[in-house]
């Protein structure tokens, strides 16, 4: 590899650096500068945020009946079973 300079090193970097900016910017450009229709094409489906709302409002109602009904198994799990028993009884 030819040895150059500090000079000229740094200049290189530099100018190096000035091609990178300048593609950033023209690759930047080039995204900016397109249509709406262009730009639409990106993006699969508008969001629909009403209905993702809607989605989590459903989730975690069920979830609060799942917890009821844990609560409510667990509360006839720990009954005593003479009292079941006798309900049971009572009501022949």
């Amino acid at each position: 590899m030819k040895r150059f300079s500090r000079e000229k090193r740094v200049a290189l970097s530099l100018w190096d650096c000035v091609k990178q900016r300048d593609g950033a910017i023209l690759r930047f450009r080039e995204t900016t500068n397109r249509s709406s229709s262009e730009k639409g094409a990106d993006m699969a489906r508008p969001p629909n945020y009403d209905q993702e709302r809607k989605e989590r409002d459903r989730q975690k109602a069920a979830k609060k009946a799942e917890k009821l009904a844990a609560k409510v198994a667990a509360r006839e799990r720990s009954k005593p079973e003479d009292e079941t028993e006798g309900e049971t009884e009572k009501a022949k």
